[in-house]
C-alpha cells in the first residue's frame, strides 16, 4: 500500500515481521521503525520458532528480520524454510558483532541482507528493510522472467521435435499406404470366394478390422505431418462448437455422458478454419468421452478476455489495441490425466487409451492446428481433481 503526503511524495508501506526472543529489543525495534518519516511499516514480533516457520511458509510479510540466536534453535533453520518454500518476502538476518562467517552462511541461505544488531538505528534499519524489499522484488521479477524463457525454449523444443517427427512420419505413412490398399484389395478377393465359409468369412473380416486400424493410423500420421493450408474466414465459433457436438453426439449418448453448455452471451466473430476447428473439437471430445466409460458431464465454457488477464505485462489501453482473446474451455469428469504423464501428451503416439483404441495423434493434430491458428492449447487436470481442462485461446 501507498499513501500520499502533502507534496504527493509516495510513503511506501511494509508489513514487517521480527523474529527474536528478546522483548526488549522487540520494544526497541518497534519504537524505531514507528518514527521512520521516509516510510510506514506494519510491525509485527514473534519470540516463538514455529510461529515464527508458519510465518514464513504462509509468506504474508514483505520482510522478515530474524535473530541469529534464539532459544533452541538458531536464524539459519529459518533462512532454510524460507528458501525451501521460496519465500517471497526479503530475509535479514541479525546478527551480534563480527560474525562474518554466519554473515556468509546466511547469504548462501538466502537471505537478502545481515545486520549487526547494535548498529540497527532508525535510518540504517529503514533502509536496510527498503533496500532488500526492492532488491527481492525485482529478483522475483528476473525468476519469473527466466521461467517465461524457460517456457519458451521448450515450446521451440517442442515444435522442432514435431516438425521432426512430421517429415519422418509422412515418408512412412506413404510407403504403408500403397500396400494397405493392395491388401484391402486382396481381402475382398478372398472375401467374395469364401462367402459360404464362415470360418474364412470371420478370418478375413478380422483381418479387414485389423487393415482399417492401419489405414486410420496412416492417415493420422497424414493429417499429422502434411503441411496444413488454412481457409479463414469470419466464423462464429458456438455454430463451429455445435457442428463438432453433433457429430460425437452418438459417441456421448452410448456413454450416458451429459453435455453442459456455459457459453458467452455474446461472442465476436474470428477468422478460423472452421473444418479444421472441428477436428481440433471432436478430437478433444473424444478423448473426454474415452475417460468418463461409466458416464459423466462434459462441460464446454466460452469467453471473451482481454490480453492482459491471459497474458501478463499487458495495460487495458494495449490489450483493446491488439484485440481480445476467445477462450474455449472444455472439461470433463473423468479420471484425469496422471501427472508424469502430463508433459508427454503433445507427444505423437502417446495414448493413455488401450492399445488400439487411439493412435496417440489427436492431440498433436489439434496442437498444430491451434498453432497455425496464431492460439494455443492447454491441458490441465482440474484443481479438484476428477477430470480434465483443455482451453483453447485464439486472438479475435
Amino acid at each position: 500500500m501507498s499513501e500520499f503526503d502533502g507534496d504527493f511524495t509516495v510513503i511506501p508501506e511494509y508489513k514487517v515481521l521480527l523474529i527474536d526472543d528478546d522483548k526488549t529489543y522487540a520494544q526497541l525495534v518497534r519504537r524505531v521503525l514507528k518514527s521512520c518519516r521516509t516510510s510506514r511499516f506494519d510491525f509485527e514480533w514473534t519470540p516463538d520458532f514455529q510461529t515464527a516457520v508458519d510465518s514464513l511458509e504462509a509468506d504474508a510479510h514483505d520482510a522478515y528480520l530474524i535473530d541469529y540466536k534464539l532459544a533452541d534453535h538458531d536464524g539459519l533453520e529459518l533462512l532454510k524454510v524460507g528458501s525451501r518454500r521460496n519465500c517471497r518476502g526479503a530475509m535479514i538476518l541479525l546478527t551480534g558483532a563480527g560474525d562474518s562467517s554466519v554473515d556468509q552462511k546466511a547469504l548462501e541461505l538466502g537471505a537478502v541482507e545481515y545486520m549487526e544488531k547494535h548498529r540497527a538505528d532508525g535510518p540504517m534499519l529503514e533502509r536496510s528493510i527498503r533496500y532488500a524489499v526492492q532488491w527481492k522484488r525485482k529478483e522475483e521479477e528476473l525468476r519469473a522472467a527466466n521461467e517465461q524463457l524457460k517456457a519458451h525454449q521448450m515450446q521451440l523444443i517442442q515444435a522442432e521435435k514435431m516438425n521432426s517427427v512430421g517429415r519422418l512420419a509422412a515418408g512412412i505413412a506413404h510407403e504403408i499406404k500403397n500396400p494397405l490398399a493392395i491388401i484391402s484389395m486382396g481381402l475382398d478377393f478372398f472375401r467374395n470366394k469364401s462367402a459360404k465359409d464362415e470360418g474364412m468369412k470371420l478370418a478375413v473380416d478380422e483381418m479387414d478390422d485389423a487393415v482399417t486400424r492401419a489405414d486410420r493410423i496412416v492417415k493420422g500420421l497424414l493429417d499429422f505431418s502434411a503441411p496444413l493450408e488454412l481457409k479463414q474466414r469470419a466464423e462464429d465459433l458456438h455454430a463451429v462448437l455445435s457442428k463438432a457436438l453433433m457429430f460425437v453426439r452418438h459417441e456421448l449418448h452410448i456413454r450416458h455422458i451429459k453435455v453442459k453448455r456455459e457459453l458467452a452471451p455474446k461472442l465476436p466473430l474470428c477468422h478460423v478454419d472452421a473444418n479444421k476447428f472441428i477436428q481440433v473439437f471432436i478430437n478433444i471430445f473424444l478423448n473426454a468421452a474415452y475417460a468418463m466409460p461409466n458416464g459423466g458431464v462434459l462441460t464446454v465454457r466460452t469467453k471473451v478476455r482481454s490480453l492482459d488477464e491471459v497474458f501478463t505485462g499487458l495495460t487495458e489501453d494495449s490489450a483493446e489495441e491488439v484485440g481480445k482473446v476467445i477462450t474455449v474451455e472444455i472439461e470433463d469428469t473423468g479420471v484425469g490425466i496422471p501427472e508424469d504423464k502430463l508433459d508427454k501428451i503433445y507427444d505423437p503416439f502417446f495414448t493413455t487409451k488401450p492399445t488400439g483404441v487411439g493412435t496417440g495423434l489427436g492431440l498433436a493434430v489439434a496442437k498444430s492446428i491451434m498453432l497455425l491458428h496464431g492460439g494455443g492449447l492447454d491441458v490441465e487436470n482440474k484443481e479438484n481433481g476428477g477430470g480434465v481442462r483443455v482451453t483453447l485461446s485464439i486472438l479475435v
